[in-house]
């Protein structure tokens, strides 16, 4: 049973108003609300007093607190490989970009049959980088967005998110300007 249905079982076991139980306890009868709905806990030290005035087993308390932290600590790992993959997607952009200005400012007039194909080579692997980072950017959004599900944390998640966009967006802005400049 949880906290705040055991102070307001045992409250009503013992015909106790929760003015009544604030009057004993010396605390609003505003606060004897807020635990019985669970919105908040008595510290340690209430607790200790309302073993005393309403009987309230500790040891029952105590063993119905949910230690595990899973769920409510920032995954850090998660962030972590979402980082590399987003900077790994930003790299191959801008390299892309890079790869498209030496295309774009090259001498064609003068140059040999290896020079042209590696021209050509050049623009291959620009073109798939630019697919494979857009590719490991969308895929690492999925797999981030799908193992940042817990809402008291979406905060620290969602400015992770804000940051991986702009990042991934100047890179783009620099094909863009590669290929149109």
């Amino acid at each position: 049973m949880l906290l705040s249905e055991q102070i307001a079982s045992k409250r009503k076991s013992l015909n106790l108003s929760q003015k009544d139980l604030a009057e004993k306890l010396n605390v609003t009868d505003k606060t004897i609300s807020r635990w019985e709905r669970g919105t908040s806990t008595p510290d340690i030290v209430m607790l200790k007093r309302l073993s005393e005035v309403i009987d309230l087993d500790l040891n029952e308390v105590f063993s119905n607190i949910d230690t595990s932290t899973n769920n409510r600590e920032i995954n850090y790992e998660t962030i972590k490989k979402f980082r590399i993959g987003y900077v790994m997607s930003t790299l191959f952009m801008l390299i892309a970009a890079i790869l498209f200005e030496i295309i774009k400012n090259g001498n064609y007039a003068e140059c040999d049959q290896f020079e042209k194909v590696l021209l050509v080579i050049y623009f291959v692997i620009s073109s798939l980088m630019i697919i494979a980072g857009i590719v490991i950017y969308i895929t690492d959004i999925v797999g981030y967005l799908s193992k940042s599900k817990v809402s008291r944390l979406r905060r620290e998640y969602n400015r992770e998110m804000a940051i991986s966009v702009f990042v991934f967006s100047i890179s783009c802005l620099c094909v863009v300007i590669s290929l149109l400049v």
